[in-house]
């Protein structure tokens, strides 16, 4: 549903519940200036949906339930929640007590219960006359004209590690308001304040700039603002300010270490797999250049692809599937015999051997015998498989890492630099941190 930003200041009411046949829910809503006015009531409300609330914005917000049975008395309707979300802020029924009546749970920052991602940008080169909202289930994506508040840090010097993979950090947090034209998209996923449900949130809301992408053109693309995670429980609702930081070490590029380089371009251009490593050269810096694990993991995925099938390809004579000389056996001898392009349809899908298995030849050719880091290609296969088919939305550092350090074995055997990338791992080079600078405290207000 679209609103405008005076729409939206009213706001957006929907409920969850369950409906036998003949069962109604309507709410009404009412605000007023002073918490002992009594307004007008509007409504009713009846679309489990949503609908634009028809109430004034003004401070103080009451809300009036009623369910009402059909025909048959033994079916009643079941109000579970309700849901009020108006100018950023949502207000929802029941409360952590469990209670319809009495003051809602407020949360400021998510849209529900869950975690949720905001992201917010300024456009490269895209803008809009007027502000306006677009609400869904969990998602609220917003085209505002400044007036978005995020937190940035400033002054930053350097993060260090201290234990247990907390970290030292050195910098002010301030809270800024964005100017001009500015995107946000905010998606909650239901679940706990884990990493898989984060990550969850995050592509979501990844996924959703790419459609906006392809509704708008690339114009509406554009560099981070703000970029938070949020946790709304039964127990409150907590903000934790996430600042994805790269932290490079120091390194001192001499010339003993540009004449490997140099080495390792001869070997590039002299190898008869030339063109997919620098294939998969190219997935690699994609893929360290990634501000997202999915993508990260992805990149450097299809570059362990690139060089597997690449090798495959290569290999005199062919390999031939036994099962492919099976089934081609007993086409052969069928009754009734089998169409002739079914056959070669059935025949061509079965010839190609399974990306796994490319894989393994192509490791053993480098190392001579399958290692406990290969044999976990077939894990970052599946996984690959599953982030594809939507089934799965997020991925781990650790297995970016691992998928990352296949990549890098390989290429460095095909470039001959193995010693260049021993002495580059003997010592941490790169921090990828995710820093929790503040908690935001909320500041609740009486409804």
């Amino acid at each position: 549903m679209i609103l405008t930003a005076e729409e939206y200041a009213r706001g957006f009411i929907d409920f969850d519940a369950a409906l036998p046949e003949g069962c109604t829910v309507e709410l009404r809503t009412r605000t007023s200036d002073q918490p002992a006015e009594e307004g007008e009531w509007t409504g009713p409300y009846s679309d489990p949906k949503g609908a634009k609330v028809l109430s004034s914005a003004k401070p103080y917000i009451q809300l009036r339930v009623e369910l009402r049975r059909g025909e048959d008395p033994t079916k009643t309707p079941i109000l579970r929640k309700v849901r009020w979300e108006r100018s950023g802020m949502t207000f929802i029924w029941p409360n952590r007590s469990g209670f319809f009546y009495g003051a809602p749970e407020q949360f400021i920052l998510g849209r529900d219960y869950g975690v949720s991602y905001r992201l917010a940008f300024q456009p490269q080169r895209a803008g809009w006359p007027e502000p306006f909202v677009i609400l869904g289930q969990r998602v609220r994506i917003r085209f505002w004209k400044g007036g978005i508040k995020g937190h940035e840090i400033s002054g930053f010097r350097y993060a260090e590690p201290i234990s247990k993979g907390t970290f030292s950090v050195e910098g002010n947090l301030t809270e800024v308001e964005a100017a001009g034209d500015i995107l946000e998209v905010l998606v909650t996923v239901p679940g706990n304040n884990d990493e898989q449900t984060r990550q969850a949130a995050k592509s979501q809301v990844e996924a959703i700039v790419g459609l906006l992408a392809l509704c708008f053109g690339e114009q509406i693309l554009g560099k981070p603002v703000f970029a938070d995670f949020y946790f709304s429980g039964i127990k409150g609702e907590q903000g934790d300010i996430l600042v994805p930081v790269k932290h490079l070490l120091e390194v001192s590029v001499d010339r003993d270490v540009a004449t490997l380089a140099n080495e390792a371009l001869t070997g590039l251009r002299e190898s008869v797999i030339s063109a997919p490593i620098g294939m998969a050269l190219r997935w690699y810096a994609a893929g360290l250049d990634s501000e997202s694990p999915v993508d990260a993991f992805i990149s450097f995925f299809v570059g362990l692809e690139a060089l597997s099938s690449s090798y495959f390809a290569g290999i005199e004579p062919k390999p031939v599937r036994k099962e492919y000389v099976q089934l081609k056996e007993y086409f052969a001898n069928a009754q009734p015999a089998i169409d002739s392009k079914l056959e070669e349809i059935v025949l061509d899908r079965i010839a190609d051997f399974p990306l796994t298995m490319k894989f393994d030849a192509y490791w053993k050719t480098q190392f001579g015998r399958a290692t406990r880091e290969s044999r976990k290609f077939s894990e970052f296969n599946r996984l690959r498989s599953t982030l594809l088919h939507g089934s799965v939305r997020s991925v781990t550092l650790p297995q970016v890492n691992a998928v990352r350090a296949l990549l890098e074995k390989l290429l460095a055997k095909e470039l001959g630099i193995e010693d260049l990338m021993d002495k580059r791992h003997l010592g941490p080079t790169l921090l990828e941190l995710a820093l929790t600078y503040a908690t935001v405290p909320l500041h609740r207000t009486s409804t």
